[in-house]
C-alpha cells in the first residue's frame, strides 16, 4: 500500500511539474503574441512628422549679376597627380563671388583636368557639406578626371580657405530678416553660380555638358543651382533632401543647423521655408538628375527623401538608395552610379534608369514586379516598420520577361521596399520607397489558440481563483498597459520643434551608435516578461518595469548630453506614464507589508 501511495504521490507531482511548465509555456506565447501584435500595429517607424511644404517664393533669383560681373581671377598653383595611368593637372584659384558688406567675398578652389585633354570636355562642379572644403573631395575630383572630365571645387564661403564673410553658421542660415538675399544659403548658392560662371569662361569646357554635384549642405546647393542657373544641364545631389519641417520635427542633426531659439512654427520658419526649401527648387529641375542617398540619414529622413525625389518633374530621373547606410559617408557603389550615368548623359555611354515598379497585395502578402532591364539584375530591398529593423536585400526571380518577389512579414506592420538595379552584385540605381500595410494572420491566431488553450486546460482553476488573486493580476495588467502606454508616448521634447519617443531616437541614430536591432529586441523581451509575471508572479512585476523606466531614462540622457545638448529641451510625458506604473507595481508589490505596518501602528 505504501509503493501504490508513493506511486500516486510522484504521479501527481510529475502531473503538478508538467502543468506549470505546460503554463508557462501558453502564458510566455500569450504574451510573446500580444507584445509583438500591439508593436507592429501601434509603433511604427520610420513615421511620417510633416507633408511636404506649399507656397513657395523662390522667384527672388537674379542671376544678371553672377553672369556678367568680372571674376578677379588668380590662380596660385599647379601640381599633377597621376590617376589610372593618366595625369592630372589641379590648378588652384581664387575668384569674387560677391561684396558683402565692405568686403569681397573671395572663393579658393580648384581645376582638376586631365593633362593630354585635346578638346573641350564636360565639367563636374563639386560641392562641399556644412564647415568643409575642396580638399574633402580632392581625390574623388582626380578620379573623375582621369575619365575624361573636368573637375571643380570650391570652398564656401566661411569655409576652407575663403573669406571669412559670410559665416557658415546657425545664426546665418536662416538669417532672412532683410529677406531671402541674407541667408547663408544664398551666398553659397551664389558662389556656386559664380563658378559656373568661371567654368564657361574656359575654353577647355564644353559650355552645354556642365554638371554640379554635391553632398549634404553642398545637396542642397546643388538643388538650388540646378533649379535656378540654365547653364547647368544636370545635377547630382548627394545625401539631401527638401521637407524642411519634417527634418526639423524628426530630431534629425539638421537641428543644428538653425539657432537654439529657432521655432519650428515661427513666421521666420515659414518663410525660410518658403524661400530655401529644397522640395521647391526640387519640382523646377526638369534636367537629368541622379539622386545619392542612405535610408538611415542622420540629417535627412526617408520621407523626406522620398518625397523630394518624386516632386522632381524630369523624366527620367534616378535614384541609388543606400540601405542600412548613414550620412557621412560614400556608399561604395556611388562613385560608379555616377561615372556611368555622367557618361551617359555627357557622352553616349549606355544609361542608367531607376527600375519602374508595380506592386499588388494578396492576401497578407505584397507581390513586386518590374520590368527587365538588358544586361542588369534585380533585386528587392525591404524592411518593417518595427522601430529598428534593419534593410534586408532579396534577389528577385526572372520570370516571363519579369523580375518577381514577394514580401511577407510575420508581424502585421507596414513595409516600406524599393527595386535595386544591380550589375555583377553592385547596386547601380534604384526605384523610390513603397509603403503598404500587411496584415498577416500568424501572431492573432497564436494569441487565439494559447487563450483557447487555457480556458480548456485551466478551466477549473480559473474558476476557483480568489477575488484578492484576480484583484492583484487585474493592478498588474494596468501596469502594464501604462507601460505600453508609456512606450507609445513621447519621451524627450525639443521646446518650440518637436516630441520625439524613444523609437525615434533609435530610428535617427540607432544605426549610427550600434543600437539597431539589438535594443528593440531587448525591449520587447523584457515587455514580454512583465506581461508574462501579470499572470504567473504579479508581484514581481515591478522588476521589469523599473527595467524599461531604466531604458528610456538612458536613451533620454544620452540624447539630451550629446545630439541635443545645445537645444532646451525636457522630459516627455511618456517617460513619467512609465515612473507611474513602476510606482503602481511597487505599491501593490509591498501592499500587503504596508497593511501590515499599518495594522501594528494602530494597535
Amino acid at each position: 500500500m505504501d509503493e501504490v501511495r508513493d506511486l500516486n504521490k510522484q504521479s501527481r507531482v510529475r502531473i503538478r511539474g508538467a502543468s506549470g511548465f505546460l503554463r508557462i509555456i501558453l502564458v510566455v506565447g500569450f504574451s510573446t503574441a500580444s507584445v509583438l501584435l500591439t508593436t507592429g500595429l501601434t509603433i511604427q517607424t520610420p513615421r511620417r512628422f510633416s507633408n511636404p511644404p506649399s507656397g513657395p517664393s523662390i522667384d527672388f533669383w537674379n542671376l544678371t549679376r553672377a553672369f556678367e560681373e568680372p571674376l578677379n581671377i588668380e590662380f596660385k598653383g599647379i601640381v599633377h597627380r597621376v590617376e589610372d595611368n593618366y595625369s592630372v593637372s589641379i590648378r588652384w584659384l581664387e575668384y569674387t563671388s560677391e561684396h558683402y558688406g565692405c568686403w569681397n567675398v573671395r572663393i579658393n578652389g580648384f581645376i582638376a583636368q586631365p593633362v593630354n585633354q585635346t578638346k573641350p570636355l564636360p565639367a563636374i562642379l563639386m560641392l562641399h557639406g556644412t564647415n568643409g572644403s575642396s580638399r574633402d573631395f580632392l581625390s574623388i575630383a582626380v578620379y573623375i578626371a582621369s575619365k575624361g572630365y573636368i573637375v571643380m571645387g570650391i570652398d564656401a564661403p566661411g569655409c576652407g580657405e575663403s573669406s571669412r564673410e559670410p559665416a557658415c553658421k546657425a545664426s546665418n542660415i536662416v538669417n532672412i530678416s532683410g529677406g531671402p538675399g541674407g541667408a547663408y544659403y544664398y551666398h553659397a548658392a551664389w558662389s556656386a553660380i559664380r563658378a559656373v560662371t568661371f567654368l564657361t569662361s574656359i575654353e577647355d569646357v564644353d559650355k552645354e555638358r556642365i554638371a554640379v554635384a554635391g553632398a549634404s549642405m553642398g545637396g542642397v546647393e546643388t538643388y538650388i543651382v540646378a533649379a535656378v542657373d540654365p547653364r547647368v544641364k544636370a545635377a547630382i545631389p548627394i545625401v539631401a533632401s527638401g521637407n524642411y519641417r519634417d527634418l526639423i520635427m524628426s530630431g534629425s542633426l539638421a537641428n543644428h543647423m538653425v539657432p537654439k531659439t529657432f521655432n519650428i512654427k515661427s513666421e521666420l520658419a515659414d518663410l525660410m521655408i518658403k524661400y530655401f526649401d529644397v522640395y521647391f527648387y526640387a519640382s523646377k529641375i526638369d534636367k537629368p538628375i541622379l539622386v545619392l542617398v542612405s535610408t538611415n540619414d542622420e540629417f535627412f529622413t526617408l520621407h523626406s527623401i522620398n518625397d523630394t525625389f518624386t516632386a522632381i518633374p524630369y523624366r527620367d530621373k534616378v535614384m541609388n538608395l543606400a540601405p542600412n547606410w548613414t550620412h557621412s559617408k560614400a556608399y561604395p557603389s556611388w562613385i560608379t552610379t555616377a561615372i556611368l550615368w555622367l557618361n551617359g548623359v555627357f557622352k553616349d555611354g549606355p544609361s542608367i534608369s531607376s527600375p519602374k515598379v508595380d506592386y499588388r497585395i494578396k492576401l497578407w502578402t505584397v507581390e513586386v514586379e518590374s520590368e527587365s532591364i538588358e544586361g542588369y539584375s534585380l533585386s528587392i530591398v525591404w524592411r518593417s516598420s518595427i522601430p529598428g529593423s534593419l534593410w534586408i536585400r532579396k534577389t528577385m526571380k526572372f520570370m516571363g520577361n519579369k523580375w518577381i518577389a514577394e514580401i511577407e512579414p510575420v508581424i502585421p506592420c507596414k513595409v516600406f521596399f524599393y527595386v535595386a538595379l544591380e550589375s555583377n552584385g553592385v547596386q547601380l540605381s534604384t526605384s523610390p520607397v513603397y509603403e503598404v500595410g500587411l496584415n498577416p494572420p500568424y501572431l492573432p491566431v497564436l494569441l487565439i489558440a494559447t487563450v483557447v488553450c487555457s480556458s480548456l486546460i485551466y478551466r477549473q482553476q480559473i474558476k476557483r481563483i480568489s477575488t484578492k488573486v484576480f484583484l492583484g493580476r487585474a493592478i498588474a495588467g494596468v501596469g502594464w498597459v501604462l507601460t505600453f502606454l508609456g512606450f507609445l508616448s513621447p519621451h524627450i521634447v525639443i521646446i518650440g520643434r518637436t516630441e520625439l519617443t524613444m523609437w525615434d531616437l533609435l530610428e535617427r541614430y540607432g544605426l549610427l551608435v550600434g543600437l539597431n536591432p539589438w535594443m528593440t529586441v531587448v525591449t520587447l523581451i523584457v515587455l514580454v516578461f512583465q506581461l508574462s509575471t501579470v499572470f504567473i508572479k504579479p508581484r514581481l512585476c515591478w522588476i521589469t518595469a523599473l527595467i524599461n523606466c531604466l531604458i528610456v531614462l538612458a536613451i533620454f540622457n544620452l540624447a539630451k548630453n550629446s545630439v541635443f545638448k545645445a537645444f532646451d529641451v525636457a522630459m516627455g510625458y511618456g517617460m513619467y506614464i512609465l515612473i507611474a506604473s513602476l510606482i503602481a507595481h511597487l505599491i501593490y508589490a509591498y501592499s500587503n507589508l504596508l497593511v501590515k505596518n499599518l495594522e501594528q501602528v494602530s494597535e
